[in-house]
């Protein structure tokens, strides 16, 4: 997503992820760092506990934006998840 080069001339990379996963194994290959890695499940199951904490962040950036965000803010829908 992102790169920036160093003043020590090192590189500094930021990416982002599609799908979880776990690295098997990394290794170093022409300066490069390889990285082979298995694939995880990103199923979360709904329960009630979920849906509890899910309420709780809700209110608790409700709460957040009524004390400190800037005023085009304090309108925002917390509603759900836009789709």
């Amino acid at each position: 997503m992102q790169s920036v080069k160093l003043p020590d001339g090192n590189i500094k990379v930021l990416v982002e992820g599609v799908e979880r996963a776990r690295s098997v194994s990394i290794t170093v290959e022409e300066g490069f760092f390889r990285a082979t890695v298995r694939l995880l499940s990103a199923r979360i199951e709904p329960s009630p506990q979920v849906q509890q904490l899910v309420e709780k962040i809700t209110s608790l950036y409700e709460q957040f934006i009524k004390a400190f965000a800037e005023p085009e803010l304090r309108h925002h829908d917390c509603s759900g998840p836009r789709r």
